[in-house]
């Protein structure tokens, strides 16, 4: 990529498992544990409150 990226590694059951901001035109390590990953543009991650065991749905929150 050409801008930094926030990646969230998000494990099987939506639980936050890592998350790093890698500069441009780097490859981050896999996170093993991690059943998908989330991409946003850098920043977005901290603003959002997201921090390891976060959990991330796909539903509204209620």
């Amino acid at each position: 990529m050409r801008y930094a990226l926030d990646l969230v590694y998000v494990g099987r059951h939506g639980r936050v498992v890592a998350f790093t901001t890698t500069p441009p035109r780097r490859l981050c390590l896999p996170r093993l544990t991690a059943h998908a990953t989330v991409e946003m543009p850098a920043g977005t991650a901290a603003k959002l409150g997201i921090k390891r065991g976060t959990v991330i749905g796909t539903e509204p929150h209620r």
